[in-house]
């Protein structure tokens, strides 16, 4: 079983690329383009978070410091328009 510290380990060290990129957040200027950036962003920190917990919300909540509802909520919104 993994702990709570692996999964945030795993998290965060998949997600240092993400951080190395500063050239193409300069790129985009626009509102709707950071908020296109940042809604994908999330959408891959979340995806990697339950992925890193097999599929438990519980635990990938816990893991990015939010409640399970908290997560339903990101999901929610992630899967509209």
């Amino acid at each position: 079983m993994i702990s709570g510290d692996e999964m945030r380990e795993a998290i965060r060290s998949s997600g240092a690329r993400l951080a190395t990129r500063p050239e193409r957040m300069l790129e985009e200027t626009s509102v709707a383009a950071l908020r296109a950036r940042q809604r994908a962003e999330l959408r891959e920190l979340v995806g990697r978070a339950i992925a890193a917990a097999d599929g438990n919300k519980l635990r990938a909540a816990r893991a990015l410091g939010i409640s399970r509802q908290g997560l339903y909520r990101i999901l929610a919104e992630l899967a509209g328009p």
